[in-house]
């Protein structure tokens, strides 16, 4: 009898552990999709709070599992792209962990993963540290072959890591191919294909092919608001190198309005002290100093050096 009574209980518990880890996996879903529309509609507090409850959810079940990495991963690029490098590195470092048990050393998701430490490095100019991670995510997508998309990916963040390191030959030959990679993945009037072209466009300028860079630009910025909306956080990049470009070729007046409405943008997306916002502020300040307007630029200066002090 008592051993009737004790597999009853058993059983029971089993049971309720079992609803309760449904409805935790329900409650993940619900905070995790909820979290990456807000963070694709550059809404940021709501998607780090909806981000931190599905990271709660995941680590609820006690499980180590795809979940847990993702919530890991989406949390951290959140924290990356608010210049909080810190704070999303173990997040990276442990999502990464996670996925070479659970999918393997050589899976797409241990890929994504290596593609946002790397980047991570990049965005702090560490570049050595960046190349073992970006060109580890390249092998592995090109060895799997399942996603142009994914590799055209990997194609640019290898260009771009290049490009910074002055392999000149080898960038321009990656950003190439992943342009017409994301072409035939996504479609010619895609945002990928507006990133794309703005990376591409960023190269060239660096070179001094201004005319080409300019093209592609005007280019990129068009398919983006058209792809994301005229006050979508996606535009800032572009229009902030844009500008530039037209500083440098002596378009003042049409550099004015592209780092104005750049900083607006970002500043409404992101708050007025993100590292964003001081990389505008800085190049702002450029085109105030070639047009003789030294005190404006100045005072842009110190306060891209007052958010540059507090976020590092």
């Amino acid at each position: 009898m008592k051993n009737r009574l004790h597999q009853q209980l058993t059983a029971t518990l089993a049971l309720l552990l079992a609803s309760s880890q449904c409805a935790w996996a329900q409650s993940w879903e619900k905070y995790n999709a909820g979290g990456l529309e807000a963070f694709k509609q550059g809404h940021i507090e709501e998607a780090e709070q909806l981000f931190t409850a599905g990271l709660k959810a995941a680590e609820a079940t006690g499980k180590e599992d795809m979940d847990l990495a993702r919530s890991l991963n989406n949390l951290g690029l959140l924290y990356a792209n608010q210049g909080k490098y810190t704070d999303a590195l173990p997040l990276y470092n442990r999502s990464l962990e996670i996925r070479e048990k659970v999918s393997g050393p050589n899976s797409l998701d241990v890929a994504t993963c290596l593609n946002n430490i790397g980047a991570l490095y990049g965005d702090q100019e560490k570049y050595a540290e960046a190349e073992p991670y970006q060109t580890r995510a390249l092998a592995i997508t090109e060895k799997l072959g399942t996603s142009q998309s994914d590799l055209a990916t990997d194609l640019n963040n290898v260009a771009l890591l290049y490009e910074k390191m002055g392999k000149f030959d080898q960038a321009d030959a990656y950003y190439k191919r992943c342009l017409a990679l994301k072409i035939k993945s996504t479609g010619a009037e895609s945002a990928e294909v507006g990133i794309a072209l703005n990376n591409m466009a960023g190269f060239y300028a660096g070179q001094k092919k201004y005319s080409e860079a300019a093209a592609l630009y005007a280019r990129s910025l068009e398919i983006k608001e058209k792809a994301l909306g005229q006050d979508h956080p996606g535009l800032a990049p572009v229009l902030n190198n844009f500008a530039s470009l037209d500083t440098k070729m002596g378009k003042y007046d049409e550099a004015e309005k592209l780092y104005k409405r750049a900083l607006a943008i970002t500043e409404k997306a992101y708050g007025p002290d993100h590292p964003h916002v001081a990389i505008i502020l800085n190049n702002y300040a450029d085109l105030l100093e070639a047009t003789k307007k030294a005190e404006e630029a100045t005072k842009l200066r110190e306060r891209a050096e007052k958010i540059s002090a507090e976020t590092h």
